[in-house]
């Protein structure tokens, strides 16, 4: 406390050379502005006293060339003395915007002018009488006045000039002034600064010096509390953390560290390979040691085979020697590897489905194919992509296709399902299925993402498919026989036009009728116990005679060969019946004998 009045100086005198500091800048920043200000009025002066001389030139310019063309008669001199006479008046001009502040220079300037103007006007009248040929003694004349004249004009140059020397030299000695007065402050300024800097290193000096102790105590104090704090952290660390000195020594470890190392025991100050030898050439010791050596941490996963659990572990440097901290890793592993047998599984489904997957970024149009895409499209693994290329792989029709569909779900978010040809890189043609959907950003369609499947071989079997559809449909339809397709329940599904001209019914008429309702009463029970057989399973085909009735009214006789159609269980489904008609002469037979008799079946299975 005896210290403070002699603080209290310091201060005050720290203060007192900043003020002197700051009037010193002040004043040195007005004498360099006065002295700039000095220099800019010498620049000026003598930019005045140049174009004065200029102009002095000009003018014996003109006199010379008026006197050489008098002389000559060459009428060149005459263009020279026009281009004299203009830079005389350009001069002219600059001098007066020189000294627009100057009002007894301005008024010198107008004289100046007016003089020049009169001797313009002799000159002009020197060149008149040297064209019109007269006297000598009249441009002898007119010389005499030019030169008075030109007297004039160089009196008052020299006054324009003598007045500008004079202010020039004024400002010079304003200039050297200013320089000493800059000097002299700056001098001051220096002395005043390092002054003030000495007295603030003292005034730190002893701020120090004050607060040394009780920094020296509140560090302590705070080393103390970290230390603490520090050491309940990693005590409450659930996870293994321990550390070695530099002879691979524990010098900490925590309760999870001897829980799994020592199964409880005590581990302090013994050597980590001479307890546990068996991690002297595994990866957890080989990374020890590598971090001890090379001073560089590291982290890697590993096995530990003696407890039989995955660990991620990180070793780094200390000041004393490494550190290693291990977290249970088993479940993370389980799944990592679940996910991977499940990836394995899914590629591998893909594969016997002959599915691939593929993505493209809207922007870039970069593709990325799965190597399922890249087998059904035959390329090679390191075949570069883009979205170009892969409209390569399409005919133009596919082609037109497949850009109207990837436009449509870019602009409108909608997604596809189509099936298209294509061409392998081979150069075999093959039919896919292609399906794709837009990943919305803000709005935005950032990118596409799908699947392509290989369905040549389903196509293929599809287009066989169709061929006999349109075989079956073609004999069905252009039979002369009347053919009828009804369901299990013996509904009409269709029938062909020469059923329809048997029966004398259209196939509205027919549609959605039972087939036994068209059948001649007494044949009924017969057909009826074929159609229970049939839906039973025991018949698979039949044929016999039997009775329909026309739409007019008469008995129609057929010869009627049926089928069932089964589904892919074998149950029936359907059946397929042919009818053919019998001519008249059998009709009248069978209608003559017994109606029961007539019936003749031909073939049962």
């Amino acid at each position: 406390m005896k210290s403070l009045p002699f603080f209290r100086t310091l201060i005050v005198f720290c203060i007192i050379l900043l003020l002197a500091v700051f009037v010193f800048v002040f004043y040195f920043y007005n004498v360099n502005k006065q002295a700039h200000e000095n220099t800019q009025w010498i620049i000026h002066n003598n930019e005045i006293l140049y174009k004065s001389g200029k102009l002095l030139s000009y003018l014996k310019d003109t006199r010379t060339t008026t006197q050489e063309y008098l002389e000559t008669g060459d009428s060149t001199f005459l263009t020279l003395y026009f281009a004299a006479k203009d830079s005389v008046t350009r001069e002219i001009d600059i001098l007066r915007a020189l000294t627009n502040n100057n009002a007894s220079q301005q008024n010198r300037i107008d004289k100046l002018a007016s003089l020049i103007n009169k001797r313009w006007d002799l000159y002009n009248r020197m060149h008149y009488i040297g064209i019109k040929n007269n006297s000598k003694t009249a441009i002898d004349s007119l010389r005499a006045k030019s030169r008075d004249i030109m007297g004039e004009i160089n009196d008052t140059l020299k006054n324009i000039q003598a007045e500008e020397h004079q202010v020039s030299l004024i400002h010079e000695d304003n200039t050297k002034q200013n320089e000493q007065y800059s000097a002299v402050t700056f001098f001051l300024f220096i002395i005043s600064l390092i002054a003030l800097i000495i007295t603030a290193f003292f005034i730190l000096q002893f701020f120090s010096k004050i607060n040394k102790d009780e920094n020296n105590v509140l560090a302590n104090a705070q080393t103390i509390f970290f230390s603490k704090r520090i050491d309940e952290i990693v005590k409450g660390i659930s996870d293994p953390l321990f550390s070695l000195n530099k002879a691979f020594c524990f010098v900490f470890y925590n309760e999870a560290a001897r829980k799994i190392l020592a199964k409880g025991k005590k581990l302090a100050q013994k050597n980590f390979f001479e307890t546990f030898p068996q991690y002297q050439h595994n990866i957890i010791g080989e990374k020890i040691k590598q971090v001890m050596f090379l001073r560089k941490s590291v982290s890697f996963e590993a096995l530990e085979i003696f407890n039989d659990q995955w660990l991620d572990i990180t070793i780094y440097p200390t000041s004393e020697g490494v550190s290693v901290y291990m977290k249970d890793a088993t479940a993370r592993k389980e799944n990592e590897m679940a996910l991977q047998e499940a990836q394995h599984f899914l590629e591998l489904t893909n594969k016997l489905a002959l599915v691939g997957g593929w993505e493209m970024e809207t922007v870039s149009e970069k593709v990325k194919w799965t190597p399922n895409t890249r087998e059904i499209f035959e390329t090679q693994p390191d075949f570069v992509l883009d979205f170009e290329h892969v409209l390569d792989f399409f005919p133009e029709e596919s082609r037109e296709a497949l850009l109207k569909v990837v436009n449509n779900a870019i602009q409108h978010h909608v997604g596809w399902d189509i099936e298209l040809p294509t061409v392998t890189a081979k150069g075999n043609e093959k039919w896919i299925r292609t399906k794709g959907e837009p990943i919305i950003e803000n709005d935005i369609c950032v990118r596409l993402i799908g699947s392509v499947q290989d369905i040549d071989s389903k196509r293929m079997l599809y287009n066989h498919a169709l061929k006999n559809e349109q075989r079956f449909r073609s004999a069905f339809e252009n039979s002369m026989n009347g053919m009828v397709l009804a369901d299990k329940d013996g509904l009409i599904i269709e029938v062909n036009q020469s059923f329809c001209d048997m029966l004398g019914y259209s196939k509205e008429a027919l549609s959605s009728l039972r087939f036994d309702k068209l059948t001649y009463s007494l044949d009924r029970p017969y057909s009826e116990s074929i159609y229970k057989k049939a839906l039973a399973g025991i018949q698979k085909s039949w044929r016999y005679k039997k009775r329909y009735l026309h739409k007019e009214g008469y008995i129609v006789w057929v010869e009627l060969s049926g089928s069932v159609i089964t589904d892919k269980d074998e149950n029936v489904s359907g059946f397929l019946v042919q009818l053919q008609k019998m001519h008249t002469q059998i009709q009248e037979k069978d209608i003559s004998g017994n109606e029961q008799k007539g019936r003749t079946i031909l073939q049962v299975h």
